[in-house]
């Protein structure tokens, strides 16, 4: 689940996400927001590859409406501060409202990838020219892109369940020792969602 807006542990806090009312969110939808953070799920078609694929058993970044796993942190929870030693991790963290959200969030990613018995499946916005992508994501044992343009969706505060498509493109990095996880490779994930291999 990606957050938009304050979430603990970060170095630099918005104060709320309504600091950019009458704005445009990240999938260019106008919206006005007071103390309301947005959450917005994992496409099903997306998660079900990697759950299949990973053998996940825990959400790091989730709601009680939204999560993916019976097992799951909330934002209450603060993910940042846990001990993921000895899951199999999904995260889709707070994107924020800056790349300073993701540097954080990717280095935590990371740094718990490396712990024994673990393993993290790490969502984030493709961005080749960002400092998180070459300082972190690159240490990835594997890393997919993801093809198509899958719909997302999220509660408002009233309940109504709202839909969006990301103008941008998203990937997943999976941090792990693992040794049955092929190193350095990249692989393009489409919506059949058969493997095709880009670089080894």
């Amino acid at each position: 689940m990606s957050f938009f807006g304050n979430q603990k542990g970060l170095k630099t806090k918005p104060n709320d996400v309504a600091v950019r009312n009458a704005t445009t969110d990240l999938f260019g939808d106008v919206y006005t927001l007071k103390n309301e953070r947005q959450e917005w799920q994992t496409p099903p078609s997306i998660f079900k590859y990697f759950d299949d694929t990973y053998k996940l058993n825990h959400d790091a970044c989730a709601s009680k409406l939204n999560h993916l796993k019976p097992s799951y942190w909330t934002a209450e929870d603060d993910a940042l501060i846990k001990d993921w030693k000895g899951k199999r991790v999904w995260c889709n963290p707070p994107w924020g409202s800056s790349m300073r959200d993701l540097t954080v969030w990717s280095d935590k990613a990371c740094r718990e990838g490396l712990k024994d018995d673990t393993l993290v499946c790490f969502l984030f916005p493709l961005n080749t020219a960002s400092g998180y992508f070459y300082n972190t994501i690159l240490k990835a044992k594997r890393l997919y892109t993801v093809t198509g343009n899958p719909i997302w969706t999220r509660y408002d505060s009233k309940g109504q369940l709202l839909k969006a498509k990301l103008p941008f493109s998203t990937a997943v990095a999976i941090f792990t020792q693992h040794d049955h996880v092929n190193t350095n490779s990249i692989e393009l994930v489409g919506t059949s969602y058969s493997h095709e291999l880009l670089l080894v």
